[in-house]
C-alpha cells in the first residue's frame, strides 16, 4: 500500500486553514477572481459548466438523453412499452 503524504494526512482543520490562508493572499496580491452576486459573468460561468458534462456524455455511443423532447428510444428502467 502507498504511504499517504500532504494534505491526505492532514485534519480537515488544519487543510480548511491552508486554503483559506492561500484564498486571501491571493486577494491581497490581487490574482483572484471576484465574482459579482447575481453577475452575468457568473450565470454564463455556471451554464458552460452545466454543458461540459453534458456534451461529454453525449458523445458516449448509445447515450440517451431523457431530456430530449424529439428521443423516443429513451425508456424509463422498470416500464414495460
Amino acid at each position: 500500500m502507498k504511504k499517504q503524504c500532504g494534505f491526505a494526512v492532514m485534519s480537515h482543520d488544519k487543510v480548511v486553514a491552508i486554503a483559506s490562508a492561500g484564498g486571501k493572499a491571493a486577494h491581497a496580491l490581487g490574482r483572484a477572481h471576484k465574482w459579482a452576486t447575481g453577475s452575468a459573468e457568473a450565470k454564463e460561468a455556471g451554464r458552460k459548466g452545466g454543458q461540459a458534462p453534458r456534451a461529454s456524455r453525449e458523445k458516449k455511443e448509445g447515450y440517451n438523453d431523457p431530456r430530449d423532447p424529439m428521443n423516443n428510444t429513451y425508456t424509463v428502467p422498470g416500464e414495460e412499452s
